[in-house]
């Protein structure tokens, strides 16, 4: 009995480790495979260059880049402003074009056509402040300033240095044949101004202005109505400071529709204080008509507002259709044909670790809950073909790929990122003239190509990993194993040839005698019985 109880134990132990190295096998193989199969990661600079954009310079099949690094030792008031290419490698990781000086304080967009300026070759158009007075400057590709052009007086004059001046469209909006600045600001918690202009690029004459009491958001430049004149869709945060412009106060958060000459055609509340909205515009039905598609955020730690995603006729300001979501606060919005099916989808995060997919009407498709903050960087394709791949950045410094099913497909893990780095920008797309890849600025600048095949390197570091380890650790182990028994078996066998060896030697009367008392059987059973 305690013999079968001793091997009962001895071979669950046995099971439980070999359980136990394979699950840590299996989870090694796992993570080197996600970090291996689908993506390379490559630093291709040292420092993070950010606010990247991307632009084609003529006779180039590749995109080349833009952006601006901060780090410049000895000129607080001054950054680096790059012109390069991640194509054409240099022992120096880039390729540069241009490496200019610029003020902090400027805004830039990429390379722009503007009507026949410049005989038509396309301009860098930097927007900021400087004593009060807003300037453009047009910058061509050699970082020479063509022009420098002070745009006409809003109503209320900028605090001196206390203006943000972004670049949200350079585009016709008004169908004249000439090209419109149109621009957001926003004075920080210096109060007004905020809110929208637009401007003459050239002559710096002003067409319109639209203020208002909360701090400009998201701005999305899109003819809805199909009549040639563009329309600009706002979302503006709530930052309550007491602020209030034409019917708009800074203790909500809104979305809106203004038309091409600044006149407000509809107007929403979205939220209450440090609410903001995450904004979309798209025909999410394919019905010809466009949706405006928002998200709220909330970063109030007293009575929050709900996470709510909301679905407006973007004419008529009609509210199609909206989900609340309690104790939910959602940190991105995107709108993309997931599944290459008629309709499109709408995707989130949310600050408490999820990512969302719905359908067009608001059904949830699925769902991912993770333990850790998750914020969602990019929807991209890798090629005309291929499904979007849903990028994110993970809390613990991780780049996370999932499918149009929220499933894995790629994990990288990014170490000795400063604290201070909480989540990078947007990722940009780029083309080789073949393949996408993308560029990810964390602590320093990533290329993140997709794959063909797997490198001996990539075979190289499973090795280095800890899926050896484990592995070498079940093998040996259960190599022991056998060995023991291989031992304990042949040492019983021996036993028992010992055992028929020594019956073999004894004398031939004492198995007769053995035999015959066995079959009389003994007359002492049967005293023993009766007694």
């Amino acid at each position: 009995m305690m013999r079968g109880v001793k091997i009962i134990l001895f071979i669950a132990v046995v099971l439980f480790i070999n359980t136990l190295l394979f699950i840590q096998v299996l989870s090694a193989f796992s993570k080197w495979s996600m970090e291996t199969r689908r993506f390379s990661v490559v630093k291709s600079y040292g420092l993070p260059i950010e606010s990247i954009k991307s632009f084609k310079l003529p006779g180039d099949k590749h995109d080349s880049l833009i952006g601006v690094v901060s780090e410049s030792p000895g000129h607080p008031k001054w950054a680096h402003l790059y012109i390069f290419s991640l194509f054409r490698k240099t022992y120096l990781g880039l390729a540069f074009d241009q490496e200019l000086e610029i003020p902090k304080n400027r805004n830039f967009s990429s390379f722009h056509q503007i009507d026949n300026f410049n005989n038509g070759e396309p301009v860098l158009p930097l927007l900021g402040v400087e004593n009060k007075k807003v300037v453009l400057d047009l910058m061509d590709i050699g970082g020479i300033t063509l022009k420098s052009t002070e745009l006409e007086d809003l109503s209320i004059l900028p605090p001196k240095d206390r203006l943000v001046a972004g670049i949200a469209a350079i585009e016709d909006i008004d169908a004249d044949g000439r090209k419109d600045v149109v621009w957001r600001m926003d004075a920080d918690y210096a109060g007004l101004p905020r809110g929208i202009a637009a401007h003459d690029p050239l002559s710096g004459k002003k067409k319109w202005e639209f203020l208002f009491g909360p701090i400009p958001f998201r701005t999305i430049v899109k003819d809805i109505d199909h009549d040639g004149k563009k329309e600009i869709i706002f979302s503006a945060k709530a930052p309550l400071n007491h602020v209030s412009w034409n019917g708009m106060d800074d203790d909500t958060s809104y979305v809106g529709v203004l038309d091409c000459q600044g006149n407000k055609k509809w107007c929403d509340e979205v939220g209450g204080s440090f609410t903001w909205a995450s904004l979309a515009v798209e025909d999410l039905d394919c019905d010809g008509s466009f949706e405006v598609i928002t998200s709220l955020q909330c970063h109030r730690k007293i009575d929050p507002d709900h996470g709510e995603v909301r679905i407006y006729d973007a004419l008529s300001s009609k509210k199609i259709n909206s989900k609340n979501y309690p104790g939910v606060s959602f940190t991105s919005l995107y709108v993309v044909n997931m599944d290459n099916d008629p309709h499109l989808e709408i995707i989130a995060s949310d600050a408490q670790g999820g990512l969302w997919i719905w359908d067009h009407n608001l059904n949830e498709h699925c769902t991912y809950k993770s333990k850790a903050d998750i914020s969602i960087i990019g929807v991209e394709r890798i090629h005309e073909n291929s499904l979007p791949y849903i990028f994110t950045w993970y809390a613990d410094n991780s780049l996370r790929i999932f499918d149009h099913r929220l499933k894995t497909i790629f994990n990288y893990q990014f170490y000795q990122i400063p604290k201070e780095i909480k989540e990078p920008d947007t990722i940009i797309p780029i083309s080789d003239g073949q393949t996408t890849s993308f560029v990810l600025t964390a602590d320093h600048t990533y290329l993140i190509s997709p794959k063909q095949s797997l490198p001996f390197q990539d075979y190289l570091a499973l090795f280095r990993s800890p899926f050896l380890f484990y592995f070498l650790g079940m093998v040996f182990f259960n190599g022991l194993l056998y060995v023991g028994w291989k031992q304990t078996r042949k040492s019983r066998l021996r036993s028992l040839e010992l055992l028929r060896e020594s019956t073999k030697t004894r004398p031939e009367w004492t198995i007769t005698a053995q035999d015959v008392l066995h079959k009389m059987k003994s007359p002492l059973t049967a005293i023993l019985w009766e007694t």
